[in-house]
């Protein structure tokens, strides 16, 4: 007498066989597909990885980060206030600039003028007040102007001008 397996364990055998082979021809079709290939996955841990090129931008074309203190020049446009000579990039500058004090919060037209005392370049930026003392921050684009003496003219809505004496440099 021979003794055969319940019917229901080959069924089950079958069905586990089926499921491993599907496995297999579904790895065996991942690892061959082009766009599913290894060379689009993370690589093995300790394997050198090339970083695609980062674009390259000349340094006078980065911004450049500017604090100027203006706090102490004096009162507005007094002798010790014209004397005081900064020397500034020909670049794109963000510029921090501490003001004197009474300067209120808000808006301030600022201007780079030539010797003959014309804007060549207008831009604006806000006064803030950081613990008790005006900071106006803006962007100033000193690359398309010429070497040489030029005057910072800072005004707020309301003020007279206040002009600094500035030498753009190289």
């Amino acid at each position: 007498m021979e003794i055969s397996e319940p019917r229901g364990n080959r069924s089950w055998r079958r069905a586990i066989g089926v499921i491993l082979g599907a496995a297999v021809v579904a790895g065996a079709y991942t690892l061959s597909s082009p766009d599913r290939s290894t060379a689009n996955r993370n690589p093995p841990a300790g394997s050198a990885v090339k970083a695609p090129p980062s674009p390259t931008v000349e340094p006078s074309a980065r911004p450049v980060l500017l604090t100027i203190d203006l706090r102490h020049v004096g009162a507005r446009n007094t002798a010790s206030a014209r004397t005081a000579s900064l020397a500034l990039p020909r670049r794109r500058l963000h510029a921090t600039i501490f003001l004197p004090p009474g300067c209120a919060a808000g808006k301030c037209e600022i201007e780079i003028r030539d010797s003959a005392g014309l804007a060549r370049k207008s831009m604006s930026g806000h006064v803030t007040l950081i613990d008790g003392r005006a900071v106006l921050r803006s962007t100033l684009d000193l690359s398309g102007l010429p070497s040489g003496p030029y005057r910072l003219a800072l005004r707020q809505e309301g003020q007279d001008w206040m002009t600094v004496p500035v030498h753009l440099t190289k």
